[in-house]
């Protein structure tokens, strides 16, 4: 196993090298096997670089090898493993007391050479103030003098860091590991490396006790490390750090920097073997949760990007050869949101969708990519199928397939979620519109002059139990959408400068298209038809930074030759607003209508804190309604949820205003209606990568899902539907989504 994890570490070393040209080798030794040589892994370049060095190769690794040995047997051995019982050094230190200084620098070094100790993290550093977050390293303090406040050394005390100094070399005091130790029967149970990781060694923001020393005085310039030029968003007047760069950084539009690495299978390198197929997910738990998990919470698996990512502030001390360099300054209070609901005149929110822009981007860093089908099948039933291309910085892309079914007169659902092999876009003879895997194919079609001139064929083998068969087509007269036209149509871009965005999020729509099909579940056939759409969605950016909670709705009905009405929504974390950090809570929302076989409007909507909404232009809105604190999530459910659409007809020849309204009762906690699920993300997800959402995030993120009748109440010109300027009722159903993430 040990192996293994060290093959994996050499392979991903040497994909950062063919992607960004960082060089980079790795030597491990095992001190206590005197027939171990050593592993030497990385880059061809730094493998012959150490083995061409100077006191380097065997002879180096073996130089190596004998000093760990050495610092393994000087290493005291309380607090980190001994048993409890009087410490010499607890009675040197009691029988000569030392100066108020060297007490608090060596219960200072104690405390960090026992946390690394047992953690194994050799970056930890004490979270004084907050010890509670230890769990980012695995461990938990406990002992801790109940008559000692939980402070840094340098503001106790000499009396109280002796006390915790004698404390912790008798083992009173003591860091314990929260999880199990790798290679035992508990570590192989309960976590894999496919489905979770440790988590980050991500340092608190707030927390400089291992910079700060009151009787040193401050650390000189020339010991900083070096800053990023993108300033920090949580804490503007602080440089975010960044420790390692990313196999593939999520690349903004403009940049020249942008590694195609959609044309080959997704494994460790192209170089290398194909890695070995990924394990399924272990529970109905897992499969329901890892599509919100890797939709939401792709950031936990330890990677970095260049522009957005886990950061963390390095121990100045430990790098003197980095120097400080300085940037222009940020005005803090510029916008750092850049919403596509305020890039386009009401007359320009519709952007007909090209070629490329339902292509799949499959970029790097922490980017997660989404292409999604929902089916209101005739009968009532709902069918999604779904494709997540998850980018997690240093590791390479996780791709997902999914699939759920509803029936809402038996309540019966199922949920499949696997992990695919080979994914590769385009494949052979197609475009990057259409990709493939071992478990699935989705085939783009394109037949001009018809009257569909755009198709996809959904094939998929999920398992002995299930097989999917679907031909998705879209009507000439209902193209697809993305707000405004051209190569910036439908971005939201994060950060003070749009051209060097920190982050981006977008979405293209095909509203509205036809869908034939059929899904063998456990041996029984069963075909389906009717209306659904389309959503291709892209985040670029750690999905905890870009919003604080989604709205969702898709109405679908086949009356007056088809009518749709759809809204993607979302609020912005306080990061992110019309005046930088701490003007967030901003909602944009964009949406579309579909009445009589045609697209007729797209609406796109801002609502800035503070102020009321206008009714006189453009309305693209969700209003939750008689909210009630629901104590499973800690979250305001809705009882009823409004959508309102209204924006100038795109259609020449039925010029007007065109508006509908839609309102679902969802029921209250009791009595919900058309419940789906309402997911804990955290209890579902594995337990590593939840103590690192916990962490890191500081979330508790919770999605409802409902599925139910109701009528959509539509005005406009009459040109569009006979009657519509009285007003047309249209029946159909509602697949709507809440989702709170903090």
């Amino acid at each position: 196993m040990l192996r293994s994890i060290l093959c994996d570490a050499s392979r991903m070393l040497e994909s950062l090298c063919e992607v960004t040209g960082v060089h980079s080798f790795v030597l491990a030794v095992d001190p206590s096997d005197p027939s171990d040589m050593g592993f030497l892994g990385g880059s061809v370049v730094g493998r012959e670089f150490w083995r061409g060095m100077r006191g380097g190769g065997e002879a180096g690794a073996k130089t190596f090898k004998a000093h760990c040995l050495r610092e393994m047997e000087s290493q005291p051995t309380p607090p980190f493993g001994r048993e409890e019982g009087p410490s010499t050094r607890a009675s040197s230190v009691s029988a000569k007391p030392a100066p108020a200084r060297f007490l608090k620098n060596d219960l200072y070094e104690s405390v960090r050479k026992a946390l690394r100790s047992v953690s194994g993290v050799r970056t930890a550093e004490m979270k004084w103030t907050n010890p509670e977050r230890l769990d980012v390293y695995g461990v938990r303090l406990v002992g801790w003098p109940a008559s000692i406040p939980a402070q840094n050394p340098s503001t106790l005390k000499a009396g109280q860091n002796k006390t915790l100094l004698e404390c912790l070399e008798n083992g009173t005091m003591r860091f314990e590991k929260l999880f199990p130790d790798p290679g035992t029967a508990d570590y192989t149970e309960n976590y894999n490396l496919d489905e979770g990781r440790m988590p980050n060694e991500t340092e608190d923001d707030d927390d400089f006790s291992w910079a700060y020393d009151a009787d040193a005085g401050e650390p000189s310039l020339n010991t900083m490390q070096e800053p990023n030029p993108t300033q920090s968003t949580e804490h503007p007047n602080v440089y975010p750090y960044i420790h390692a760069p990313s196999i593939c950084s999520h690349t903004m539009p403009g940049s020249s920097w942008n590694p195609d690495i959609s044309n080959r299978p997704h494994n460790l390198s192209n170089r290398i073997e194909q890695a070995p197929s990924r394990k399924r997910l272990r529970s109905d738990a897992d499969q329901r949760a890892m599509p919100f998990a890797t939709k939401m919470y792709v950031f936990m698996s330890g990677g970095r990007s260049r522009d957005s990512g886990p950061r963390r502030h390095l121990n100045a001390r430990s790098f003197p050869e980095i120097h400080l360099r300085t940037s222009a300054p940020v005005d803090p209070t510029a916008p750092n949101l850049h919403p596509v609901s305020e890039a386009f005149k009401d007359n320009e929110l519709f952007g007909e969708l090209e070629p490329r822009d339902t292509e799949w981007l499959c970029a790097g860093g922490f980017i997660t990519e989404t292409q999604t089908f929902y089916i209101a099948a005739d009968d009532g039933k709902f069918l999604m199928c779904q494709v997540i291309h998850s980018a997690v910085g240093l590791w390479y892309p996780t791709i997902q397939f999914v699939f759920k079914y509803f029936d809402p007169q038996t309540k019966e659902t199922i949920w499949k979620s696997i992990n695919v092999n080979n994914f590769v876009t385009p494949p052979p003879g197609l475009d990057k519109r259409s990709s493939k895997a071992d478990e699935f194919s989705i085939t783009f079609k394109h037949t001009p002059g018809s009257d569909h001139p755009e198709s996809y064929t959904i094939r998929a083998n999920l398992g002995t139990d299930l097989q999917l068969s679907f031909e998705i087509a879209r009507p000439a007269s209902i193209p697809g959408w993305k707000v405004g036209k051209g190569p910036k149509g439908g971005y939201t871009y994060f950060g003070p400068d749009p051209a060097k965005a920190e982050g981006y999020a977008i979405h293209r729509f095909w509203p509205h298209f036809r869908a034939t099909g059929h899904m063998i579940h456990k041996g029984k056939a069963a075909s389906y038809q009717g209306p659904g759409m389309m959503v291709h969605a892209i985040q670029g950016m750690r999905p905890n930074l870009l919003a604080a909670s989604w709205n969702f709705g898709n109405f679908q009905s086949e009356q007056h030759g088809g009518v749709s009405a759809i809204q993607m929504e979302f609020k912005t974390c306080d990061s992110h607003g019309q005046k930088g950090p701490g003007s967030g809570g901003v909602w944009v929302n964009v949406g579309s209508l579909v009445v009589g076989g045609k697209l007729v409007a797209v609406t796109a909507e801002t609502k800035w804190p503070d102020e009321e909404p206008l009714n006189d232009g453009v309305v693209s809105r969700t209003t939750h309604l008689n909210a009630v604190l629901d104590p499973d999530t800690s979250y305001k459910q809705p009882r009823q949820i409004l959508f309102e659409w209204q924006a100038p007809s795109i259609l020449l020849e039925s010029p007007g205003t065109v508006k509908a309204k839609l309102e679902v009762d969802v029921g209250d906690l009791e009595n919900p209606k058309g419940l789906i699920e309402k997911v804990d993300v955290l209890a579902e997800i594995p337990y590593v990568v939840r103590m690192a959402v916990n962490y890191v995030a500081g979330t508790k993120p919770y999605i409802y899902q409902w599925c139910n009748p109701t009528t959509l109440s539509i005005t406009g010109p009459d040109s569009v539907v006979p009657g519509l300027s009285k007003g047309l009722e249209v029946s159909g159903v509602l697949f709507n989504e809440a989702s709170f993430i903090s």
